[in-house]
């Protein structure tokens, strides 16, 4: 009798049960229904994309307005760039300006295209030239980005419109002593490539900031610069001094 009441019992399960083959209806519009329309997905893909990375932004820093007597060949300096972009490429104006008084000596402006090959590293391209100045336009390549140890580095060579090839280098590493106290190391060069290699500009510093907040924060420090002499027979020039300055970023 067990045996017949078991029978009977999956004869019944069978009998309830949809056939084999039924179609599994979903709810019409759902992301996963296999008739929701391209157009559709293709919004919900765009959109995705924009909310995770895909966002055109864009904004400014300033990463020395200092003055003081470790200027070297003036009183003031300013470097700063601003950007407009997502995180795998961006374009990048840049600016380097020193001066006495209120007139600028060199006022040198870089365009570049900036894109991402690795996590930590960009590679960029450009067209830059020293509006301040008597200097040539140039093309330059090069990659930045944090090496080991969260130093920031960039690196480039340069070809001007004469023909001559150069390369500039910069190194940074904030070490935080503080929460809002931060100390930086920074050296940066520049190279002169044609027929050897000689040092056209050469600068290591310790400047030490407070960060009021984190994108605003004046700063004091100590920097020795060298500079070559530009034209045959000038003579080289060295020193060291105090600047004072700040940082910001918008």
């Amino acid at each position: 009798m067990t045996a017949l009441r078991v029978g009977l019992l999956g004869l019944a399960l069978l009998a309830l049960a949809e056939p084999v083959g039924a179609q599994i209806h979903t709810p019409q519009g759902h992301t996963g229904h296999g008739g929701t329309a391209r157009s559709d997905m293709a919004r919900a893909r765009e959109a995705l994309y924009r909310d995770n990375g895909g966002q055109t932004l864009g904004g400014a820093r300033l990463d020395l307005a200092e003055g003081g007597d470790g200027v070297q060949g003036g009183d003031w300096r300013l470097e700063g760039s601003a950007w407009t972009g997502g995180d795998i490429s961006r374009v990048r104006v840049g600016v380097r300006a020193a001066g006495s008084g209120g007139s600028a000596d060199t006022a040198e402006v870089e365009v570049s295209y900036v894109r991402a090959f690795d996590p930590w590293w960009n590679l960029q391209v450009g067209l830059g030239k020293d509006f301040g100045g008597d200097g040539p336009a140039y093309l330059s390549a090069g990659v930045e980005g944090l090496a080991p140890y969260w130093v920031h580095t960039s690196a480039e060579l340069r070809v001007d419109e004469r023909g001559h090839l150069g390369a500039r280098f910069e190194a940074a590493s904030d070490q935080r002593l503080t929460r809002r106290l931060i100390l930086q190391p920074r050296v940066e060069a520049g190279l002169r490539l044609d027929g050897g290699i000689e040092a056209e500009e050469a600068e290591a510093g310790l400047r030490l900031r407070y960060e009021i907040r984190p994108e605003f924060a004046p700063y004091v420090g100590w920097v020795w610069s060298h500079h070559a002499g530009e034209a045959p027979g000038e003579s080289a020039r060295s020193g060291s001094g105090l600047v004072a300055g700040l940082t910001a970023w918008f």
